[in-house]
C-alpha cells in the first residue's frame, strides 16, 4: 500500500489575547512539526474521521463513515481482512484502548451498539445486551469499568454486563456528548444541562457547571484547570468554582488534547486545527492549520496524541499526522551561498545578495543587503571574528556593525576571489580564478609560495587547522599543504587520497584531519591518510560535507544528513557492517545538503558556540542539536499479522496447518513505527528451506510458492534507527500437512512394496538362472555320455589293438614303440575323462604348471625328429586352475601345430613369470605362413588359442613369415587371476 508524504510549511495565524482584541502573526507557522497526510490515494477509503486509538502493540485504529481500519504506519488494514466477524453496517463514532489489551468500539447511527474486541474475537452489544439505541459519541475507562456514553445517557460495562449508572443526577438527563477522566481519576461527563463529575469515593454523580451550550470535548492541563469546547466557542476554561465562562476564541470547537509538551490541541469543525501555546497562563498563542496551509480538511473530527508524541488529526477528507521536529529550518533566505560560525555565538548566512547574522539557536538578529547588486562570492571569520567577505566588486571586512573595503592593488580584480581563509600570522589567503592562491599580510598581495602545484588546478576548498598549517583542495582531487615557513607539500592517489574530488575539510578536537569527496570520507593522523569509501557498508554517497559535535561525525551526503560515531570509519575500513543514523526531509531537514558550487568555495557547514550544527541545504539552513537526538527511542516490535495461503487469508496463529497441495504462501509482517515507518528494512528467514536470510530492504511480505509438506519457522527482523538489526526478532510457526501419498505411512507401504517386488524379481531371476544352470548340467552331462560312448569308447578299441598288434610285432623296438603308443592313448583317455568331470587337465592336478607343460610338449614331439627346447624365467607361482589349464592347452595346441603343420626341427617353449603377467611363447624354425593370408584363416587351432587367452583376459600375438617360422606369444594380465 502506498504512502505519500507531505512535509509542509505549515502557516498560522499567531492570536495573542488581550482586553479588547487578538494580534496575528502571519509568519509563525506550525515549524515545530512535520505534517504527514493520508486518503484515498493511500488506501484509506473515503469519509469523516470519527475517532482514533492506539492499543497497547502501538497499532492506530482509525473509526470512520467507511467502518474500522488498523494502521501500523504504512497499511491501512480493514476490518474485514482482520476478522471473519462483520462489525455493525454503521459509522465507527468512538474508540478506547482499555488497559487489559482489548479494543472497545463505538458505533453511530439509529441502532447504535458497542463492540468488544479481545483476543482475536469479537463480542457485539446492542439492545438485547442492555446498550440502548442511539450513536456512542465516547468511550473511556474509569474506576475498572468501561463507560459508554451516548445520545440516549451513560452506561457502564462491569463484570460482563452492561447497566445504567444516574445516581447523584438530579437535572434531567439527555444525552452525553463526552466524558473524560481528570488527573485525579474522577470521571466528567458533558450534558445539555452541564458538565458533572462523578468521583470514585461518592459513586455518584455531582454538578460542577451549568453551560449555556452542549460542551463536545473536556481536557484537563495538568495545573488543575479543565478546558471544553463548543459549537460557538473554540476553547474555554472551564471553572469548577464559577460559572464565568470567558471567550477566548471563536470557533466551531469538536475535540480537545492537551499533549506531553503542554499545548492545547483543539479540532474544530471548519477552521481547522489550533494549537494553543502558554494555555493555563501568559500571553496564549494560538497557530492555526489549515486546508490553505496543508491540513486535508478543515473539518478536524478527532484528535491522538501517540506513544512517540505524534499528534494525529482526523478529518473529513483523511488522516493527518504532525510529528514533532528535533530540527529547526530557516527557508525564507533565498539561495544559500555559506555559513560561517562567530567565536562564542551567533552564526552568518551568506546569500547571493545579502548577509544574515542569527543567534544560535535560529533567532534573526540583524541583515545587510547592501551590495549594490553585487553578488556575494566567498566569506570567512577569521580567529578574531573578523568577517570577510568577497562580492563581484570588492573584498571587505566587517569593523564593527560597518563593512570596510579592503585596498587591493589595481591590478587585482576582485570579482575572482572564490575562497577565503586565515592563518596563524593573521593572513588572509584568498583563491582568485585568474591569478590562482594569493596571500593579504595587510599591505601586499602575493602570491602564495612559489610551487607550481599551487597554481596547477581549480581551488575547491580553504581551510586553515590548529598550527597554521593551510591546505588547499582542488579540483582535480590533490589536497596541498602549505606551513607557516611556506613549505608546500602535495598529495594524491598515491598517498591513499582516492575517494574522488575533495570538497570540504574539518579539524576535530582531537586535531584529526576529516577531508569529504564525493566517493567517499578520508582521515589524515599520525601523518598519513585512510580513506573509506561509499558503498553498502558506508553511507557516503554524495558526501559534500563534514563536521564533528565533539563525539559523532555528521555527513552531508546525497542521501540526507548522516550521524556516524569515529568508530564507523574504522568499520567501514575494514568491510564490517557500520551502524549510523540518517535523517530526511521526512525528518524535517531543509532538504539535502548543498553539493559543491561552482560558483563558490564557501564553508556550507558550521558549528555553532552551543554545539548547534547549521547545514546549508536545498531549501535553505537545517539547524540540527545533536543533544536532541541522544535519546534513542527502542526498537519498534516486529510481528507477523497474517498469512495468505492460495489466496486464502488466515490468521497468524503459532502453529497454523496450512491444507496439503498448499501451493503459494504470503506472509505478511511489520513493525509499529509509527513515526519513521519507511525508514525500516527488513530480512528474513524461513527455517526448513532458506538457506540465508532473504533482504527485503522496505517491502513487508515474503512469498513462497510450492513448498514441500513439513514444519516451518518463519524469522523477522527490521533494521533499527542506527542500522543494525532488532532483537528478538518475529518468530512465527506453521505447517504444511502433506497428502495421503506425502506421509510416512504411504512411504513405508512403497518401500515394503518395492522391497517385495525385489524379492519376487530375485527369485523369478533365481529359478530362471537354477533352470539354465539345469540345462547347462545336463547338457554337460549329455555331452559327457556322449563323448564316453563313442570318442572313449573309440580310443579305448585303439588301444586294446595296438596290444594285439604289439604282441605280434618283430623286433623288439617295434613292440615297444606301439606299446608307448598305447600308453599315450590311455593317457589321452584318462585326460578326457577328467576334462568332462571337473574340466581340468589331470596333468595340473599331480604336476604344476611348468612340469605339466613340459610332459605336455615331450609327449607332442616324441617319435619325431624335433628337437624341444623348455626355458622358464621369474619366480614360478601357482594361478587359478582356469588360467593354468588354458596357458597349458595354448602351450600344447602351439607344439602340435609346430609339429604337424610347420614340419619344424627345432621348437623352443619359454615361459615367463612376472609379477603382473604371465607371458607364454612358443617359436619353431618351420615353413611358416602368412598372417591374414588364407592359410591363416584355415587354421582353427590358432581360433582356438586365441579364443582361450581372450578368455582368461589375455591376448594372443601370431609372428610368421612364409619360410621364416612362427612365433606365438600369450600374454596373460595376473590381476584377479593370483
Amino acid at each position: 500500500m502506498s504512502k505519500r508524504l507531505h512535509a509542509l510549511s505549515l502557516s498560522v495565524l499567531l492570536l495573542v489575547p488581550g482586553s479588547t482584541g487578538h494580534a496575528t502573526d502571519l509568519k509563525n507557522v506550525l515549524t515545530d512539526y512535520t505534517l504527514t497526510s493520508w486518503n484515498e490515494k493511500e488506501g484509506l477509503p473515503a469519509g469523516t474521521i470519527f475517532a482514533l486509538a492506539q492499543d497497547e502493540d502501538g497499532y492506530l485504529w482509525v473509526g470512520s463513515d467507511a467502518g474500522l481500519f488498523r494502521f501500523d504506519g504504512v497499511r491501512f488494514v480493514p476490518w474485514s481482512s482482520l476478522s471473519s466477524v462483520a462489525l455493525p453496517a454503521a459509522p465507527v463514532r468512538s474508540l478506547c484502548a482499555a488497559r487489559d489489551g482489548s479494543l472497545w468500539i463505538g458505533f453511530g447511527g439509529a441502532r447504535g451498539g458497542v463492540a468488544h474486541f479481545v483476543r482475536g474475537k469479537l463480542q457485539i452489544y446492542d439492545e438485547r445486551n442492555g446498550v440502548d439505541p442511539g450513536s456512542v459519541t465516547a468511550l473511556l475507562e474509569n474506576d475498572g469499568a468501561i463507560w459508554a456514553a451516548g445520545s440516549r445517557g451513560l452506561l457502564r460495562f462491569k463484570n460482563g454486563r452492561w447497566e445504567r449508572d444516574e445516581k447523584g443526577l438530579t437535572l434531567s438527563i439527555g444525552g452525553v456528548s463526552s466524558a473524560y477522566t481528570d488527573e485525579h481519576g474522577a470521571l466528567l461527563v458533558a450534558t445539555s444541562a452541564g458538565v458533572f463529575r462523578r468521583v470514585p469515593a461518592k459513586q455518584q454523580f455531582e454538578l460542577v457547571t451549568a453551560a449555556s451550550n452542549v460542551s463536545r470535548a473536556l481536557v484537563g492541563d495538568g495545573t488543575g484547570h479543565l478546558w471544553t469546547t463548543d459549537p460557538v466557542v473554540g476553547f474555554r476554561k472551564l471553572d469548577d468554582v464559577s460559572s464565568d465562562t470567558r471567550s477566548t476564541e471563536r470557533g466551531r470547537g469538536m475535540r480537545l488534547l492537551y499533549d506531553r509538551r503542554g499545548n492545547l490541541w483543539v479540532a474544530t469543525g471548519g477552521q481547522g486545527l489550533w494549537r494553543v501555546r502558554a494555555p493555563a497562563g501568559g500571553a496564549q498563542t494560538v497557530e492555526r492549520a489549515t486546508s490553505l496551509t496543508g491540513l486535508l480538511g478543515d473539518g478536524v473530527y478527532s484528535l491522538l496524541e501517540d506513544f512517540d508524541g505524534n499528534i494525529w488529526a482526523g478529518t473529513t477528507e483523511g488522516l493527518n499526522r504532525l510529528t514533532p521536529r528535533k530540527i529547526t529550518q530557516i527557508v525564507d533566505l533565498g539561495i544559500v551561498q555559506g555559513v560561517e560560525a562567530l567565536p562564542g555565538s551567533g552564526v552568518w548566512v551568506g546569500t547571493v545578495d545579502g548577509l544574515v547574522e542569527f543567534s544560535e539557536t535560529g533567532r534573526k538578529i540583524r541583515e545587510w543587503n547592501q551590495l549594490d547588486g553585487a553578488r556575494l562570492t566567498a566569506l570567512h571569520v577569521d580567529e578574531r571574528g573578523t568577517l570577510w567577505v568577497a562580492t563581484t566588486r570588492n573584498l571587505s571586512r566587517f569593523v564593527g556593525d560597518r563593512p570596510v573595503a579592503v585596498d587591493l592593488p589595481p591590478s587585482q580584480s576582485p570579482g575572482q576571489i572564490q575562497a577565503i581563509t586565515s592563518d596563524a600570522h593573521g593572513g588572509i589567503w584568498l583563491y582568485d580564478q585568474k591569478d590562482g592562491l594569493l596571500r593579504w599580510n595587510g599591505k601586499t598581495l602575493d602570491p602564495a609560495g612559489d610551487a607550481l602545484e599551487l597554481h596547477r588546478a581549480r581551488v575547491i576548498a580553504l581551510f586553515t587547522d590548529h598550527t597554521g598549517l593551510v591546505w588547499v583542495a582542488y579540483g582535480d582531487g590533490t589536497i596541498s599543504t602549505v606551513a607557516t615557513n611556506g613549505a608546500v607539500r602535495t598529495y594524491g592517489r598515491p598517498d591513499g587520497l582516492d575517494a574522488g574530488v575533495y570538497s570540504a575539510i574539518y579539524e576535530d578536537v582531537d586535531g584529526t584531519i576529516w577531508l569529504a569527496a564525493n566517493g567517499g570520507l578520508s582521515r589524515f593522523v599520525d601523518g598519513r591518510f585512510t580513506t573509506a569509501h561509499a558503498g553498502p557498508n558506508f553511507p557516503a554517497e554524495g558526501l559534500t560535507v563534514v563536521v564533528g559535535d565533539g563525539r559523532d561525525l555528521w555527513l552531508g551526503t546525497s542521501a540526507g544528513i548522516v550521524r556516524l560515531a569515529v568508530m564507523g570509519f574504522d568499520q567501514a575500513l575494514a568491510s564490517r557492517p557500520v551502524h549510523f543514523k540518517r535523517y530526511e526531509r521526512s525528518d524535517g531537514i531543509a532538504g539535502i545538503p548543498v553539493p559543491l558550487n561552482l560558483g563558490t568555495s564557501n564553508r556550507r557547514v558550521v558549528r555553532a558556540g552551543d554545539g548547534r550544527l547549521w547545514f546549508v541545504t536545498a531549501r535553505g539552513i537545517t539547524i540540527m542539536d545533536p543533544r536532541a537526538f541522544d535519546d534513542v527511542r527502542p526498537p519498534a516490535p516486529v510481528r507477523v499479522e497474517a498469512l495468505v495461503a492460495d489466496n486464502v487469508q488466515r490468521p497468524a496463529e503459532d502453529g497454523l496447518a496450512l491444507p496439503p497441495r498448499t501451493r503459494t504462501v504470503e506472509i505478511d509482517y511489520t513493525t509499529l513505527d509509527l513515526t519513521s515507518p519507511m525508514k525500516s528494512h527488513f530480512r528474513y528467514r524461513l527455517d526448513g528451506f532458506d538457506q540465508e536470510w532473504v533482504d527485503a530492504g522496505m517491502r513487508r511480505q515474503a512469498f513462497y510458492t510450492n513448498l514441500p509438506p513439513r514444519q516451518y519457522r518463519f524469522i523477522v527482523a527490521a533494521s533499527q534507527e542506527d542500522g543494525s538489526w532488532s532483537e528478538p526478532v518475529g518468530v512465527w510457526s506453521f505447517s504444511i500437512q502433506p497428502t495421503f501419498y506425502q506421509t510416512a505411512w504411504f512411504g513405508l507401504l512403497c518401500a515394503l512394496a518395492a522391497g517385495l517386488t525385489v524379492y519376487a524379481a530375485w527369485r523369478l531371476r533365481l529359478g530362471q538362472v537354477r533352470k539354465q544352470f539345469a540345462l547347462l548340467v545336463g547338457e554337460r552331462a549329455r555331452l559327457s555320455r556322449e563323448i564316453h560312448d563313442t570318442l572313449l569308447q573309440s580310443l579305448v578299441g585303439v588301444a586294446l589293438q595296438f596290444d594285439a598288434l604289439a604282441d605280434g610285432l618283430e623286433p623288439a623296438s617295434k613292440k615297444e614303440r606301439f606299446v608307448r603308443l598305447r600308453k599315450q592313448v590311455e593317457e589321452y583317455i584318462r585326460e578326457a575323462r577328467q576334462a568332462i568331470w571337473d574340466l581340468r587337465s589331470p596333468r595340473l592336478e599331480r604336476l604344476d604348471l611348468v612340469e605339466a607343460l613340459r610332459e605336455a610338449g615331450t609327449q607332442v614331439v616324441s617319435g619325431h625328429p624335433v628337437a624341444l627346447a623348455f626355458a622358464t624365467s621369474g619366480e614360478p607361482q601357482r594361478y587359478s586352475p582356469r588360467v593354468e589349464a588354458q596357458i597349458l592347452r595354448i602351450g600344447q595346441e602351439a607344439v602340435l601345430n609346430a609339429v604337424h603343420h610347420a614340419h619344424a626341427n627345432e621348437i623352443s617353449v619359454e615361459l615367463h613369470f612376472a609379477p603382473d603377467t604371465l607371458v607364454l611363447r612358443v617359436a619353431d624354425d618351420g615353413c611358416g605362413f602368412e598372417v591374414g593370408g588364407a592359410a591363416h584363416d584355415r587354421h582353427y587351432g590358432l581360433t582356438s588359442m586365441r579364443e582361450r587367452a581372450e578368455g582368461v583376459g589375455g591376448t594372443l600375438r601370431v609372428e610368421s613369415g612364409v619360410g621364416h617360422g612362427t612365433a606365438i606369444t600369450a600374454v596373460v594380465p595376473m590381476a584377479g587371476h593370483a
